[in-house]
């Protein structure tokens, strides 16, 4: 499989996300089609970022975010 290089601003959004453990992994991977979460780990481990602790998203928080990255 050919390596899709990252853009800039899904270096941002990767930023932004990741570091929120309170979002699902599989919500992130709809952010980043086309990436694996391997892949998603990877990279953000390039770039120093870590998984916070575990929380549930509430609803609110599910519907800001569908309508911000059109997941």
């Amino acid at each position: 499989m050919a390596k899709i290089k990252w853009t800039k601003g899904e270096e941002d959004l990767l930023r932004r996300l990741y570091p929120r453990a309170e979002i699902p992994k599989e919500e992130i991977m709809k952010v980043f089609l086309g990436r694996t979460w391997y892949s998603i780990q990877s990279h953000a481990a390039s770039l120093g970022l870590h998984r916070g602790i575990s929380s549930q998203i509430d609803q609110q928080q599910m519907i800001r975010l569908e309508k911000v990255y059109k997941i």
